[in-house]
C-alpha cells in the first residue's frame, strides 16, 4: 500500500506508481522494499523509512534504474512520476541504453556486469522484465483512470436514461479495472437486484435487454432454473427459448421470483412468437 492509502487520503495514479516502485525493488533485489517482523511494523516503514539502496541489494543494477525506483517510492506522491506515461518514458530509455543507444549509460551497466559476470544475465533479464512490467503498469493505470473518470459517471447517466442494462454492463466492466472500490461496489448495490427465474419446463434460455432499447442485443442471463442471480434494477424486454418449445418474449414488472410458462409457445404458429395477453398487454 502507499503511504496515501495508509493515511487514508484520495487516491490518483500516482498510488499506481508507488506500487510498482515496489514491484521494481523486488524484481531487482529479490527483497520487499519495506520487509518488516509485523504488519505494524510495515506501515511505519511506508510511511518514515527509506528502501536500502539498490546497489547494496543488486549491484549490477544501473544507477539510472535505482533512480527510476527511488522517485517511483516517494514518500510525497508529488515528487514521484505524476503518470505511468513518464515512467514508461524512463523507462524506455533505460532500455535504449542497454541497447547502445546511449554509450555512456550502456558503458556504466557493461562495467558493473564484467565486474560481477555471475549478474549478467539477470540483470539484463531484468531490464527487459522491467520495461514489459512498465508497460502492463501503464495500461492498468490508464484502464483504472477510465474507470474513475468515465466509466462511473457515465454509468450514472445510463440509469438516469432508463438503461439499466447498459449502465449494469458498463459497470461489470469497470469493476475489473476498480475491484474491491467502494464507489462502485456502492454503486452495484443501488443498480442491482436480486431475482430467481423459472421456466416450464426448465432448461430454457433467459434474456433480457433494456426496454428503450429495442435494438440491443439480447444479454444471456442463464438457462433456467436461475436462483438468486444478481441483475440490474429495471424494465426489461425478457426473451425465455428453449429449442423444440418455441420461445417467449414479453415485458414483465421484474419481481423477487420471475415464473415463465412456455408449454403454450409450442402451438404459437410458424414464424410467430407467444405475446402474453392481459389488461396492460404487457408491453414490448
Amino acid at each position: 500500500m502507499s503511504p496515501e492509502q495508509l493515511r487514508g487520503e484520495k487516491l490518483d495514479a500516482r498510488t499506481d506508481i508507488f506500487s510498482f516502485g515496489v514491484t521494481l525493488y523486488e524484481m531487482l533485489s529479490g527483497r520487499q522494499p519495506f520487509a518488516s517482523e509485523s504488519a505494524a511494523e510495515m506501515v511505519a516503514a511506508i510511511l518514515t523509512r527509506e528502501p536500502p539502496p539498490l546497489e547494496r541489494e543488486h549491484a549490477a543494477a544501473p544507477v539510472e534504474l535505482e533512480q527510476v525506483v527511488r522517485r517511483s517510492l516517494e514518500k510525497n506522491r508529488a515528487q514521484r512520476y505524476q503518470t505511468m506515461r513518464e515512467l514508461a518514458d524512463a523507462l524506455e530509455q533505460i532500455r535504449r541504453a542497454s541497447a547502445g543507444e546511449q554509450p555512456a549509460a550502456l558503458y556504466t551497466l557493461g562495467r558493473r556486469l564484467v565486474m560481477q559476470p555471475l549478474y549478467a544475465v539477470p540483470a539484463a533479464l531484468a531490464i527487459l522484465l522491467i520495461v514489459g512490467a512498465g508497460v502492463w503498469f501503464y495500461q492498468r493505470s490508464e484502464k483504472r483512470r477510465w474507470a474513475f473518470e468515465q466509466a462511473i459517471p457515465e454509468i450514472t447517466r445510463l440509469t438516469g436514461e432508463n438503461k439499466p442494462l447498459a449502465a449494469f454492463l458498463l459497470m461489470q466492466k469497470a469493476q475489473q479495472y476498480l475491484p474491491g472500490n467502494p464507489q462502485l461496489a456502492q454503486t452495484a448495490e443501488d443498480i442491482t437486484r436480486v431475482v430467481s427465474i423459472r421456466s416450464s419446463p426448465a432448461g430454457a434460455v433467459a434474456e433480457i435487454k433494456d426496454y428503450l432499447s429495442p435494438d440491443d442485443a439480447w444479454f444471456r442471463l442463464g438457462t433456467t432454473p436461475l436462483d438468486k442471480i444478481r441483475i440490474p434494477k429495471g424494465y426489461f424486454r425478457w426473451r425465455i427459448s428453449k429449442q423444440g418449445v418455441s420461445q417467449y418474449i414479453a415485458a414483465p414488472i421484474t419481481e423477487d421470483s420471475m415464473e415463465f410458462e412456455l408449454d403454450s409457445a409450442a402451438s404459437a404458429p410458424e414464424g410467430m412468437v407467444r405475446v402474453p395477453g392481459g389488461e396492460w398487454g404487457e408491453y414490448i
